[in-house]
This record gives structure tokens, C-alpha cells and sequence, in this order.
């Protein structure tokens, strides 16, 4: 087995998919078999300016796209409205998600100095810039170097690490449709050697322009009918649609030092190329995907055999749904059929392009972590040509429960990208014991449920005061030590703050006196003072001694 130094926990997840759902909402849409991509209304089609391509018997009229790709709080991040309206939206909504991953990660204070947070990003082709910045009036009394970095690809990470105050390495990834998987596999190799202690990964890819459709070409990518009817014999092609999305991973022992919450952990990955294996350089190799598959096993140190399912690349096309699978069946040996589940989730959501190998990882962390793999939808009848009863593998078209007694369940993820570079990723669900660390020590533990708040404006600090009233209800007295932990110690903080001391969680739900105020500019560091005159007594600073970290930090 590996070493717990060489495992990476997944600890927060972000994203934002088709009809603007979350993670959360992404795995509902997953759980109930249900589709993001839309069928496009008559009138919006009669009213474009490309009206006639939609009579042509070849078009689809079918997307799925983000609605409020132009919603971002300019403000927040410290940009006026011609910087922001300057940015490529991917790279607008990848730092909105990266910011929010930070906050579920609940890492402490992962900008202080000395800790060390690492951006691994990526994006898709820019048609913000063509189709917006390019028509633009202000375009050409802009200075071109401005508009460069607002919107190349080569600055998604950087961007992230200045506006968020990330000391890490800022790496920008294009590997085609492996970006994501590849940015992870990354990431992890920079924590595992210990040059990083946080990581976040993953990409944007926002492609689609209006709700335009596509014309279907047979033997093309794009399916005739708006389905990715993956593994199917009706099979041919998928649809690409709007997705952003980023994981935040941290060493497995940190995680669990700290009381983290794990969604999943990411025991080996891998990274090759076809080299000149495949008919061209678009084309998948199956000997290519194999290797790589057989790399992460190794590097995962998990037998075939004890892997639970795959999230494929998947992309229903009649061609290479086979090709995968006959390379599945390589990496793993065909000594024992159809034991391991095969599911892509671009039966859901469509072929999110550079973000489709984060987002098959998100998928995986929660299917293990919740013990359920969803339904590969748009399945009725398997390709033929996938020979799959003769094959490790059955394609799980219904939601499927896991064994129970099955202590620890493991997850292949395969992501693909035109230009022969694969990429594979191991994972395993979180350990069933890591919480019995604690959430924090007895030193770190709040002094009377102090619940602290900040942010970067008034109005938004009392939105986020009154959102989290609005979840009190849903917690047991027992975790108002953990919400207060988590709110004051795996926050970031901002010059705007609110707090108050509650003994209980129904006081709190009454909407008592919250204390409001902005941070002072005055530079003077607040010290504690004990002054003598008899009013002292024997141990009158333990219970502080016991339960402030920094008391005892400075004590000692």
C-alpha cells in the first residue's frame, strides 16, 4: 500500500455547469438521470442573425450553455467595470470558483506567509475575445498588452494566484481535453514531493455563443440528435457544452491532521502521449490509453481487480467508445468479466472539453464518497463492436449501490484530448476513521461559540451573516463548535467584520444583535493585559491558556 505521505485528499470541490448548477446541484442532476443540455425555442432561432443555417436538415437545435457567464462581483476581486468587462469570462467564473473552493476547503489560512498554494488551470479557445473584445469600438484606443493579459490563456492561473494572494507555482495547462485530469496529475506531483502544501486544479471551458446549435456531420464528433448516447449502438458523437470546475487538494495527512472534510483520495495518476500510434493526430490509440491506464495502476499500487468503476472519457462515438473499452480491457487482463462498473458523465452534461476530465473527477469523488454510481443516460443497447460481455466491464445504466461491506471502493478516471496526450487518475473513498483526530484541539478550540464573519464590503458581509442563519437550523447543538471553528479559523479575512458570542443554537436562530465594524488601519497590535493589585487569583489564566491558541502559543 502507499504511504500516507503519497496520497492526496480531495477536500473541496467547485464548479459552475449548464443552467448555472453547482457541484451539489450537478450530482442531483446525476442522481435523478437528468440532462443539462436544452432544446433552443423557435423564436429565439427566427429572431438570429444566422436564421437560414437553421433550415438546413442538418442542423441540431440543441445546447447547453451557462445563462450568467457575465455575472461576476467586480468589486470583490479589486476590478473596475472596464478591467472586468475586459477579462475572458472563463477566466472571470474560474477564479469566482477558485475562491469558493478555498472557502469549503476549510484549509487554515491558506494565504498566511510561508504556506504555499498552487494554481494548476486551464481554458478553452477564447470566443469572448473574437466575437466581443475584437468587434469593439474601445478595442483599438486599448493598450494591447492589456487586453493580452486579460484574456490569454497563459494568465487563468496567475490571475487567481494575484487576486487571491497564492505564493504557490501558477502553471497554466493545454493538453486539448485532458487539460483538467493533466492539471491535477500535476498538482499532486508538486504535493507530494512537498514543494506545495495546497493545491487547486482544474479549468474552464465556456464555447458555446448563444444558444446557436450546431450542424451535424455523420462520422463527425457532434451527435445528430443534441445525446451523448455513450456505449450505445446508436452512438455517434457528443455535444459540447459550458462547464467550469476546480478541486482543492492538500497531502491526505494534512487533511486529516487539520479535520478536513474528504470527498475522495487520489492514490496515483498518470501522463503519456500516442506518440505516432494512431491514424492521425486527432485519433485515439488504444495501445496509448492502455499504458496509461497500466501507469496509474502502478503508480496507485491497486490491483484491477479491486477497482470498483470507471468514469470513462466516454464520448459516444461509435468509433472510439470501442477503442477505449478494447484498452480498458488491456490495462486490466479479461481473466474476470463484467465485475467492474463503466459510466461517463458526458451522458449528462456533454463534452465540457478542457473542464471534462476535472469534472469526470468530481463525479467520482462524490459517487465514492456517497456510495452510489449514477446512471449512464442516453444507454439502451451496447455497441456491438464493444464486445463487452467478454470484457471486465458492464456499462451501469441505472444508479448503482456498492457493496457495503466493502471497506474501501476505488475509481479509475480516463480524460483523453485530441493530440495524443492521455491521462488516468486513481482514486479511493476517504478513510472510514480520519475524523477520529478531532476537528480541532483542545488549544484551537472557540471560546463561548464565537462566530466571526468578514468580507470585502458592508452589504455583502450582511448577506453572508444572513445566509448563514438561514443553515443554523439545519445543525445539531453538538457542530456550532465546528461552524464557529470553520467561520474563524478556514476563512479568509477582509476589512469588513461581524461577530457575536451564542451559547446555543436557539438563541441564534432568534436573529440576535450581530456586532458590525471595519478593521482598523491602526498598524499597533492588540496585546493582553493582566494587570496585578490582588485582583488575580491561582489559575486564573487557564481556561484561556486551554482554549486560545495564541495565549498559549506566546505563553509558552
Amino acid at each position: 500500500m502507499n504511504n500516507i505521505r503519497d496520497d492526496i485528499a480531495i477536500i473541496g470541490m467547485s464548479g459552475r455547469y449548464p443552467k448555472n448548477m453547482t457541484v451539489p446541484e450537478l450530482w442531483q442532476l446525476l442522481l435523478n438521470g437528468g440532462s443539462s443540455v436544452s432544446e433552443i425555442a423557435t423564436d429565439v432561432l427566427a429572431k438570429s442573425e444566422h436564421a437560414s443555417i437553421y433550415q438546413d436538415i442538418s442542423y441540431v437545435p440543441k445546447c447547453a450553455m451557462l445563462q450568467e457567464k457575465d455575472k461576476f462581483d467586480a468589486d470583490f476581486f479589486r476590478m473596475n467595470r472596464s478591467e472586468a468587462m475586459l477579462t475572458d469570462p472563463q477566466q472571470r467564473l474560474f477564479l469566482t470558483c477558485c475562491l469558493e473552493v478555498l472557502d469549503l476547503a476549510g484549509f487554515p489560512h491558506p494565504t498566511e506567509s510561508g504556506f504555499k498554494t498552487g494554481v494548476f488551470a486551464t481554458s478553452t479557445i477564447n470566443t469572448y475575445l473574437i466575437l466581443n473584445i475584437f468587434k469593439s469600438k474601445e478595442f483599438f484606443s486599448r493598450d494591447k498588452m492589456q487586453i493580452l493579459m486579460a484574456n490569454e490563456k497563459d494568465f487563468i492561473s496567475s490571475r487567481v494566484a494575484y487576486k487571491l494572494n497564492l505564493t504557490g507555482p501558477a502553471i497554466t495547462i493545454q493538453t486539448a481535453c485532458s487539460s483538467s485530469l493533466v492539471a491535477i496529475h500535476e498538482a499532486c506531483s508538486y504535493l507530494r514531493r512537498g514543494d506545495i502544501d495546497l493545491a487547486l486544479a482544474g479549468g474552464a471551458s465556456l464555447p458555446t455563443v448563444g444558444e446557436t446549435g450546431y450542424l451535424f456531420t455523420p462520422g463527425g464528433a457532434v451527435s445528430s440528435d443534441g445525446k451523448c448516447k455513450v456505449f450505445d449502438e446508436n452512438a455517434d458523437g457528443t455535444i459540447f457544452t459550458d462547464g467550469v470546475g476546480v478541486i482543492a487538494l492538500c497531502r491526505l495527512s494534512d487533511a486529516i491532521e487539520n479535520g478536513l472534510n474528504i470527498y475522495a483520495v487520489i492514490k496515483g495518476s498518470a501522463v503519456n502521449n500516442n506518440g505516432s500510434d494512431s491514424l492521425n493526430i486527432a485519433a485515439p490509440s488504444v495501445h496509448g490509453q492502455a499504458e496509461v491506464i497500466k501507469s496509474a495502476l502502478r503508480n496507485a499500487r491497486v490491483d484491477p481487480v479491486d477497482i470498483d468503476f470507471i468514469e470513462a472519457h466516454g464520448t459516444g462515438t461509435y468509433l472510439g467508445d470501442p477503442i477505449e473499452v478494447k484498452a480498458l480491457t488491456m490495462a486490466f487482463g479479461n481473466a474476470k468479466k463484467q465485475y467492474c462498473a463503466l459510466g461517463s458523465v458526458k451522458s449528462n452534461v456533454g463534452h465540457t472539453d478542457t473542464t471534462s476530465g476535472v469534472t469526470g473527477v468530481i463525479k467520482a469523488a462524490l459517487a465514492l464518497k456517497n456510495r452510489v454510481l449514477p446512471a449512464t443516460i442516453n444507454y439502451s443497447t451496447p455497441n456491438p463492436q464493444l464486445d463487452i460481455q467478454n470484457t471486465p466491464f458492464f456499462v451501469c445504466d441505472r444508479n448503482y449501490q456498492f457493496n457495503p461491506d466493502k471497506e474501501t471502493l476505488y475509481a479509475g478516471v480516463s480524460s483523453f484530448g485530441f493530440g495524443g496526450t492521455n491521462a488516468h487518475a486513481i482514486l479511493a473513498s476517504a478513510p472510514t476513521n480520519y475524523r477520529s483526530t478531532g476537528l480541532f484541539s483542545v488549544a484551537e478550540k472557540p471560546i463561548n461559540n464565537l462566530l466571526l464573519w468578514s468580507d470585502r464590503s458592508e452589504a455583502s458581509l450582511k448577506k453572508y451573516v444572513f445566509e448563514t442563519f438561514c443553515y443554523f437550523e439545519r445543525y445539531s447543538q453538538s457542530e456550532l463548535e465546528a461552524i464557529a471553528y470553520t467561520l474563524g479559523r478556514c476563512r479568509h479575512e477582509h476589512e469588513y467584520r461581524a461577530y457575536i458570542v451564542a451559547e446555543s443554537l436557539p438563541k441564534l436562530q432568534n436573529f440576535p444583535q450581530v456586532v458590525y465594524q471595519q478593521k482598523s488601519s491602526d498598524k499597533n497590535k492588540i496585546v493582553f493585559l493582566f494587570p496585578g493589585q490582588g485582583t488575580n487569583w491561582v489559575d486564573v489564566y487557564t481556561v484561556l491558556y486551554q482554549q486560545n491558541a495564541i495565549f498559549k502559543r506566546h505563553v509558552d
